[in-house]
Parts: structure tokens; C-alpha cells; sequence
């Protein structure tokens, strides 16, 4: 479904009955990311998925993008649906969507779960995502650069077992909803951009982090910094996970947050 928010058409799904839980989706994904989530919580939430500006169904101005304005998309698609407070669990750069929400909109939020957790991107993976770019830019193919991705994003485990990788790489390319350029390059400016060391000390709400122990793009300690700026603050570390661990052990991740969202 479609609903017009903040100026642009949002793409968004509801799923199941209950208190509203939020699933904001991480850097060029979709709500696509959420569906191995999808069934056990919508047994316990009224489950709102959704496109960020830039991916997915939803539109792609070509407009300057920061975590600010999907937070300000985000709060203008729980007005239109008339949701007043909700649950949120995001991932990577949804975590900082979130963080920013906590900051601007605290009314809106409850209890929040922050998957691979950043309040500003290393510059590790700045490198990373430039290098990328520039190599597509210069005409590398989309499924090299995505099997060179992979090894940042993905467990050794995982990758040990030849068929993941294709299924990961097949997951990819056989996408409906695959992204703009402009909304690539846009969403990667707002990464970029992205610093809020200096406002997460705001932050009241009841927070999970959930982190890959080997994750390269958004390391532990940056979950550390969260968790040492934030008072009323868990951490879940997944051994030898990486990046999307998400994508790699849904199940578990799933349990980790009912755990959380169900406790009183």
C-alpha cells in the first residue's frame, strides 16, 4: 500500500494485530529484509514494514538525503496511520533512523532494538562504500562488487558453504524492487553525514542492542559507545557473526527481540 507522508508516496504493510512495532530497514534494503521476521512477530505486533526514501516502492527525489529526513518520513508515516507510539527494531543505518527518532519524536517511541548499531559511520566502512561506488561508476559488474561485499558483510562460517553465496548473491539480483542510482548515492550521502554523538545521551527509551561480534562495517565498539551514552541499555553480542546477521540466523535474532518486546 501506498500513503503519502512528508511529501513523498511511502510504501508500506501492515501485518497482525497488537501494540505497533516499527521494522525500519538498514542502507539500500527494503521492506523485503524484515520477511523471515515477519510471521513470528506479527503474532505478538501489529508489524508495520515499509520503503525508506530512496528504496524499495517508495519515491526517490534526488533531493539531499539525511538520517534526519527518513526520521522525519518515518514520524510522518505514524501520523498518517493514525499510530501515536510503537516499538521500533532497525538495522544498520534503520538504527540510526531510530536513534534519531528517539531524539526528535521520544512521544512516538517505545521500546527500541537496534540491530549492527552506529551513531556514526566508522570510517572503515566510508571506505568502503566510496571504493564501491567508484568501481561502479567505472562499470564493474553489480554481481562482483556484490560477491566482494559479501565477505564484508557476511560470517566465514556462512561463507564456508558454497550454495549461501549464491543464495545470497540470487537474493540480490532476483530483487523486484532493485534500487536507483539516484536513490544509492542519496542514501550513501546521508550515511556519510551521519553523526549523533552528540544527542544520544537524550535518549530514555529501553534499548537492545544486538551486535555481530565480527562485524566489520559496524564494529562492537560502536555498540559499545551506544551502550555506555544511553542509560537504560542492553547488549547482545552473536559470536562470530558479522554485518547481517540478520540475513545469516533471523530465528535467533527474532527470539533475542520477543525476549526484549515481551518482557514488562
Amino acid at each position: 500500500m501506498y500513503i503519502t507522508a512528508n511529501d513523498i508516496n511511502i510504501y508500506y504493510e501492515i501485518h497482525g494485530n497488537g501494540p505497533p512495532l516499527f521494522l525500519v530497514s538498514g542502507y539500500t534494503q527494503h521492506h523485503g529484509c524484515w520477511q523471515d521476521f515477519i510471521h513470528s512477530f506479527s503474532k505478538h505486533f501489529q508489524v508495520v514494514v515499509f520503503d525508506n526514501r530512496g528504496s524499495g516502492q517508495t519515491e526517490a527525489p534526488v533531493d539531499p538525503y539525511s538520517i534526519k529526513m527518513f526520521s522525519e518520513d518515518t514520524a510522518a508515516l505514524m501520523e498518517k496511520l493514525d499510530i501515536p507510539s510503537a516499538h521500533f527494531m532497525g538495522l544498520s543505518m534503520g538504527s540510526a533512523i531510530i536513534q534519531q527518532m528517539c531524539i526528535d519524536h521520544p512521544d512516538k517511541v517505545q521500546k527500541v532494538i537496534l540491530c549492527a548499531p552506529f551513531t556514526y559511520l566508522p570510517e572503515i566502512a566510508k571506505n568502503n562504500i566510496k571504493t564501491q561506488l567508484k568501481l561502479l561508476a567505472k562499470g564493474v559488474g553489480k554481481r562482483d562488487l556484490m560477491q566482494l561485499n559479501a565477505s564484508w558483510l557476511l560470517s566465514n562460517a556462512f561463507l564456508q558453504i558454497p550454495s549461501n553465496l549464491e543464495k545470497f548473491l540470487d537474493d540480490f539480483f532476483t530483487d523486484p524492487y532493485p534500487q536507483t542510482m539516484e536513490g544509492l548515492l542519496s542514501q550513501s550521502d546521508a550515511l556519510f553525514e551521519c553523526d549523533l554523538r552528540s544527542s544520544i545521551k537524550k535518549i530514555p527509551h529501553e534499548t537492545l542492542l544486538l551486535v555481530g561480534e565480527r562485524d566489520i562495517d559496524t564494529p562492537p565498539y560502536c555498540a559499545k559507545y551506544i551502550a555506555e551514552e544511553i542509560q537504560n541499555c542492553k547488549v547482545h553480542i552473536f559470536k562470530e557473526m558479522g554485518h547481517m546477521f540478520c540475513y545469516e540466523i533471523p530465528e535467533k535474532v527474532t527470539k533475542k527481540a520477543l525476549e526484549f518486546l515481551l518482557s514488562s
